[in-house]
């Protein structure tokens, strides 16, 4: 059976499509040839998840990207990638005109994007000062970047940092990331984000919150929180955080 006729059959069959983490999507999805030999990713699952976005797009039904996933819904409606990160960041750290683009061209399905969903979760909690964690590969100035940007929210960021030794990219296990948060975290912060990819955090959220007396949010908690919060079923979530279970608090600022 061609791939587009089954993409069609679940597109028809099913309420929602959720595209997870994995490996780079293959430059060549996006017209581009790898910049190095081992970023030739998994071009039979780019081909395949391309036309299940197409085909759930297609049908007017909701789309939820994680990691990998975001960006595949990026690449399948038109869009490129950036292969080399550091190479191209800049001072619009998560601007808000990657969704106006990608929101363009998906017709009525929102588009969500981690560090909004950070922000919008850090208010219902009511926190102000708050801890960020960042990957051992991000680079000093990705660091700041990321600590710019939610001080331009107006949080008080009272540590950004990176777990380290600084690294390549590859998977953070959950000890690792448990370990590292709890120590580094400090006492005065209201709440910490983990931010980035490739941190196995999601198994660590209930037991940091019970040793740190604090919420706890990651990247892809936060966009599954916000996916769930317009259809009023993100409260019978558990142990995936504090914010599954809060309503909206009022803005503290002291």
């Amino acid at each position: 059976m061609p791939v587009g006729d089954r993409a069609s059959q679940y597109a028809e069959a099913l309420d929602g499509l959720v595209l997870q983490g994995g490996a780079d999507i293959s430059p060549l999805a996006y017209g581009e040839q790898p910049i190095k030999p081992e970023w030739a990713g998994d071009p039979v699952r780019d081909k395949f998840e391309i036309s299940l976005v197409q085909a759930f797009t297609g049908a007017g039904k909701p789309i939820l990207g994680i990691c990998r996933g975001a960006q595949l819904i990026n690449v399948a409606l038109g869009g490129s990638l950036h292969q080399d990160i550091p190479g191209h960041r800049h001072d619009g750290y998560d601007s808000h005109w990657h969704r106006v683009r990608l929101e363009s061209r998906s017709g009525k399905i929102p588009v969500l994007f981690t560090c909004p969903a950070a922000t919008e979760a850090l208010r219902v909690l009511g926190a102000h000062r708050i801890g960020l964690i960042h990957p051992p590969w991000f680079t000093e100035e990705m660091n700041t970047q990321g600590m710019n940007y939610f001080r331009s929210q107006g949080f008080e960021v009272v540590r950004s940092t990176r777990i380290s030794p600084a690294r390549p990219f590859t998977e953070v296990s959950p000890p690792e990331v448990y370990e590292w948060t709890k120590t580094n975290v400090p006492r005065q912060a209201e709440a910490v984000f983990i931010g980035g990819n490739g941190l196995r955090a999601v198994g660590t959220i209930h037991a940091l919150e019970e040793a740190l007396g604090k919420p706890v949010l990651t990247a892809n908690q936060v966009l599954l929180w916000q996916a769930l919060r317009p259809m009023g079923v993100a409260p019978q979530v558990t142990h995936y955080g504090r914010v599954f279970t809060r309503q909206a608090h009022p803005s503290r600022r002291s």
